[in-house]
């Protein structure tokens, strides 16, 4: 009797941590725990409950316990029978920490059922397109599984695939659709968010592309707060660092900071490591915007250590676009260009889902310093073709920036800049009314460059780029920026928001409830808010929110 009353609560416990490991992966670890405690159990059952419990540990920010289960696993594993149905469940696990290239391999070796494995596999092909393999071919391949299939999380994971193939030939309005198909498909009861599995995230990544900035931290801060809430930590590291980036060239530095702070700081609490090297180069690139030049050479040092571990490309192109920066920086021209040339080469199968719009000015600029003219017109021939794939303002500029730069046209360089201020893009704007202010000066029109290059040198100041502000205003004779005029000028609008909740009372969860963000992220906004007014906690920013609204209310007429 004994047994059968095992075989009863194994029974009814597994069904419910299959109900639950999609939503609550902490609670389904629990209940499989639960199972395991339990006698009555063989051998072949106990390791499917084990290999059960891998994905959702990655999930729930255990990667570490749930890699040594898995190599554990494999070590006392019976047979190749057994050994294939580890590899599925490992494969999970890596991609969640974000080693593609061991995930990839992993899911091959896998053994599963006939509707799992073909998913894994969809996965598996999607993924290669972050590892530099050709998105026309694995396009064919995805493609030739939806038309065999009617499984809808085959369909999901396909779809998904097709929107990075897509995103990465730079067509972007296909990505979309590819994405959305994906995101219809996805159903968050049945499908766990395994690996790269996050069609949200990348609806909202192929937003961003297409400059619509705002819709997509939208759907990135809905994204994270509802991981959070779910105990899924692993996704709350992507959205962390999409929002980062966005922010980054955005112009919106110190949110821009708060998240890809907490991209270090989640990978340090879960071994989640998809997003370190990006991390890593947003952090230095703003640290040598601001003149912090030791912050800047060490996020740098730690992001060439997480390239070096190979586990994918994605973050690679930024990383070697801010050493180049770095480089310009001191003067050596010609190892800018080295890195810039390496950046393109390694990534160039991936173009679209890199920041080239942002890096090739910079690629063809240093490519004309360094006398490789034929380099520099085939880079400017490959952004003329990725801005004719699909209309977005951003790319077309970008094309305009770079063909102004190869054939020294001043004209077409404000045409760009004109361009670029439609956008999202204020960093890449600053960048390009500097260009045209000194393509304009070479020209002689030196009064047109100085009203340039005075718009430039104040988008630099707002969003705290002070050594292209310092720089501008030393070539130019510019009048030097001061803003911010006030401590509340200083917090981004995000902060801003946040301030003024806590003002009216809302605790750091209600906040997060209000707006749809993390709790990580209203903490980090409330410690930016409490610094930049020279507060020492939440009573006293409420105090200078009074004083503020008081003092507005003064200056009325």
């Amino acid at each position: 009797m004994a047994a059968e009353h095992d075989a009863s609560t194994v029974d009814v416990l597994m069904q419910a941590a299959a109900d639950v490991v999609a939503l609550a992966p902490s609670v389904a670890i629990e209940l499989y725990r639960r199972v395991l405690a339990l006698s009555e159990l063989d051998d072949d059952r106990r390791l499917d409950i084990e290999v059960a419990c891998l994905e959702p540990l990655a999930r729930a920010g255990d990667i570490d316990v749930a890699r040594a289960r898995a190599e554990a696993l494999f070590a006392s594993a019976r047979d190749e029978e057994q050994r294939q149905r580890i590899h599925a469940g490992f494969a999970a696990v890596l991609a969640t920490a974000g080693d593609l290239t061991s995930s990839t391999r992993h899911y091959h070796e896998a053994e599963t059922n006939e509707e799992t494995r073909a998913a894994e596999q969809c996965l598996a092909t999607g993924q290669r397109v972050l590892l530099g393999d050709d998105p026309a071919q694995i396009a064919v391949d995805l493609s030739h599984v939806l038309a065999t299939t009617n499984d809808p999380h085959v369909e999901c994971a396909a779809h998904q695939g097709l929107a990075l193939t897509a995103g990465a030939l730079c067509r972007f309005d296909l990505a979309a659709a590819h994405a959305l198909e994906s995101f219809r498909r996805f159903d968050p009861r049945t499908m766990p968010r395994a690996g790269f599995l996050i069609p949200d995230v990348w609806v909202a990544s192929v937003d961003a592309f297409r400059d619509r900035f705002d819709d997509a931290t939208l759907l990135f801060e809905r994204v994270g707060y509802e991981a959070e809430r779910r105990g899924e930590l692993s996704t709350l590291v992507h959205t962390s660092a999409a929002l980062g980036l966005v922010a980054f060239f955005a112009g919106k530095w110190d949110d821009a900071v708060s998240d890809l702070d907490a991209v270090l700081t989640l990978a340090d609490e879960t071994g989640a490591k998809a997003h370190l090297v990006t991390a890593h180069a947003g952090l230095a690139g703003i640290a040598l915007g601001r003149g912090e030049r030791d912050d800047a050479r060490g996020h740098l040092a730690a992001g060439h250590d997480a390239m070096r571990t190979g586990l994918h490309l994605f973050g690679v192109d930024l990383l070697l676009w801010v050493s180049a920066s770095e480089a310009f920086g001191t003067g050596d021209v010609d190892g800018a260009y080295a890195q810039l040339s390496e950046l393109w080469h390694l990534t160039g199968s991936m173009r679209g889902l890199t920041q080239f719009r942002s890096i090739a000015p910079d690629l063809v600029r240093a490519a004309l310093a360094t006398g490789h003219r034929a380099e520099a017109a085939a880079a400017v021939a490959e952004v003329e073709a990725c801005a004719g794939t699909c209309p977005v303002a951003s790319l077309a500029a970008a094309a305009r920036r770079c063909r102004a730069m190869l054939a020294d046209d001043a004209q077409g360089a404000v045409a760009a800049a004109e361009l670029l201020d439609s956008t999202p893009w204020r960093l890449d704007h600053a960048r390009s009314c500097e260009e045209a202010a000194a393509l304009l000066a070479a020209s002689g029109r030196t009064e047109q460059a100085r009203e340039l290059a005075d718009s430039a040198a104040i988008e630099f100041a707002h969003i705290g780029a002070l050594v292209a502000s310092e720089r501008l205003v030393q070539t130019y004779g510019l009048v030097r920026q001061t803003y911010p005029d006030t401590a509340w000028d200083a917090l981004s609008p995000r902060e801003l928001e946040v301030a003024e909740l806590v003002s009216a009372g809302l605790s750091n969860p209600e906040i997060a409830q209000r707006l749809y963000i993390s709790r990580r992220t209203v903490e980090s906004h409330v410690a930016s808010a409490i610094r930049k007014l020279g507060a020492s906690n939440r009573t006293q920013i409420a105090t200078r929110a009074v004083e503020r609204r008081a003092g507005e209310v003064e200056r009325r007429p």
